[in-house]
């Protein structure tokens, strides 16, 4: 058996973060082939980690939308990949969207006699636009064709696909898992400053993050809060411009930061009180597996499959629904509990130990390859 993993991506998101590191160590990985767009000239932060872990990277450029040329540049790849790979299993796992429909169109040329397509739906409740929400439908729409079989990352998004019709035979339930390196909560304690809260949240800044929502509350909490606090912002987007307008409306110049795109946000996170997460709705967010890892409590809407992992006493979740200033109240009760951080983050970091390790979701994408070529067969 051998395996291709296909990304659209020019920078690091969850899904790149916590996919290649794990394949360094898959011995069933052919290559990774990068979709890359052309406005990104320049090395990708995606191609240097994919360096830096030592994975065979082959690279695509896409110079439109829809670009024929690059599709037909993977179609010959391959038909290369099923001479040089003859009487080997092939399987092309794509991620999301775009990846998965430059494959499927590819593919139109080669046959499927000896390749198997995955693909991982990497988040269907929430996109940003009504473009990328379109995009998603029609994905998931043609994937019931087109696709052996689909990855969805948390049980909210599995029961959204199957309520649009999939069935249990070619959906399968494969929850997010990594490794980062493990700090206990008294370690942690120690990189916290404790004259000032200190809050982080790591998004993209577009709109289903809900950055807005969190200054709204954030506002009220400051009329409450006796303590200093501090808001690092962690990510870039569309949205930048408008959020640091909005910050420097409500006076927070001195408050609230942004510190753009870290690659790797775990090596930061121990120096947090506490993650907070406002989305409108997530999959099943690397951030607060990496939060587990570092022993960082985590203030987060109650939405998609954050409470899979937070449940449990294992965080502090809210209603979206509730008024500003009532999740400012929830926020600043929270804050200034260490107990209860304590307590949380423990068993956070337990649970993810156990149940969210980049081993078992190596395990699991393994056992699943080869029940879809042993069903082919």
């Amino acid at each position: 058996m051998k395996v291709v993993h296909v990304f659209n991506s020019v920078s690091l998101s969850g899904p790149e973060m916590l996919v290649i590191p794990a394949l360094k160590s898959a011995p069933w990985l052919e290559e990774v082939w990068l979709l890359k767009e052309v406005r990104a000239t320049e090395k990708t932060d995606f191609e240097d980690y994919c360096e830096k872990n030592k994975l065979p990277l082959r690279i695509f450029p896409v110079k439109k939308r829809l670009d024929w040329l690059s599709i037909f540049q993977l179609r010959t790849a391959l038909a290369r990949l099923s001479v040089v790979l003859s009487g080997t299993s092939v399987i092309i796992h794509c991620h999301d969207a775009k990846a998965s429909l430059y494959i499927w169109l590819s593919l139109l040329g080669v046959g499927k006699k000896t390749i198997r397509t995955v693909t991982t739906h990497h988040g269907a409740m929430v996109r940003p636009d009504w473009r990328a929400r379109l995009y998603e439908r029609i994905y998931s729409l043609l994937a019931r064709w087109k696709t052996d079989l689909m990855f969805s990352v948390s049980e909210s998004e599995y029961r959204l696909l199957r309520e649009r019709g999939w069935s249990q035979k070619r959906l399968v339930l494969h929850r997010n898992g990594i490794d980062r390196p493990p700090l206990r909560w008294e370690e942690k304690r120690n990189s916290c400053l404790l004259q000032e809260l200190r809050f982080v949240i790591v998004a993209r800044l577009s709109q289903e993050k809900n950055h807005a929502r969190l200054f709204a509350v954030l506002s009220e909490f400051d009329r409450i809060a006796a303590t200093p606090w501090r808001l690092d912002i962690v990510g870039t987007g569309p949205l930048e411009t408008k959020l640091k307008t909005l910050r420097n409306s409500l006076g927070f110049e001195n408050r609230i930061q942004f510190l753009g795109f870290i690659p790797e946000a775990w090596r930061i996170m121990q120096n947090y009180h506490l993650l907070l997460l406002f989305s409108l709705g997530e999959g099943l967010p690397v951030a607060v597996l990496e939060a587990a890892w570092r022993s960082t409590p985590v203030f987060a809407s109650a939405v998609g499959g954050i409470p899979e992992v937070l449940g449990g006493e294992r965080g502090e979740l809210f209603n979206l629904r509730m008024s500003d200033k009532e999740i400012a109240e929830r926020l600043h009760s929270y804050a200034c509990d260490t107990d209860r951080q304590k307590r949380h983050a423990e068993r956070l970091f337990e649970f993810v130990k156990s149940e969210f390790s980049e081993q078992r979701w190596l395990g699991e994408l393994q056992r699943n390859y080869l029940s879809l070529l042993r069903r082919s067969e």
